[in-house]
């Protein structure tokens, strides 16, 4: 099971939080534990793919609201630079424009976007890019095509950045296609 977790969202502030202050180790509170336990059940098939979208969403909601009662992101121009990343996933917008965008100088704007998201502006770019590729596969035959949608030169820099990030190539994502969307 993958969940992929935006790290500029509310949620990737407090997972991130959480491996920062401590030593590495797993992540274990009533979510996790529940999680694991519905995720076995749909393992050895004794629930179903819809019955585990609508369990891991009532596991969550709780959750990630915890999450959402303190706005990590403050600052609306980090919040807006977002917004343009996530309308434009299948470009590469440079650092220059970006800036111009949002009315901050390209040094002051990176150092501000890496203190509000926890993160440098590239990785999110390519974080982006990479989780709405994710939509690609589902519909796209082929890598080569979700290759060029999302921005990348061609499948074999689009494969070797998708492993980098996720620890699976996309050719598993696209061949054990079972996506639940929440």
């Amino acid at each position: 099971m993958l969940i992929l977790i935006n790290p500029a969202s509310s949620i990737g502030h407090k997972l991130n939080k959480h491996i920062l202050s401590d030593d590495i180790e797993e992540f274990v509170n009533d979510w996790t534990k529940n999680l694991k336990k519905i995720a076995l059940e749909w393992d050895k098939n004794k629930i179903n793919k819809l019955d585990f979208s609508k369990e891991y969403n009532k596991l969550s909601e709780d959750f990630f609201s915890s999450c959402k009662i303190k706005k990590h992101q403050t600052d609306e121009r980090i919040i807006k630079a977002i917004n343009i990343l996530e309308t434009n996933s299948n470009k590469i917008l440079s650092l220059d424009y970006i800036s111009k965008k949002v009315f901050l100088s390209p040094s002051r704007f990176i150092h501000l976007f890496k203190i509000e998201t926890g993160i440098s502006y590239r990785r999110m770019q390519l974080w982006i890019r990479l989780i709405k590729s994710f939509d690609l596969l589902k519909e796209k035959p082929n890598l080569t095509k979700v290759a060029h949608s999302s921005g990348f030169s061609d499948s074999a820099h689009y494969s070797r950045t998708f492993k980098e990030n996720f620890g699976i190539a996309p050719s598993l994502v696209l061949k054990n296609s079972q996506f639940i969307q929440v």
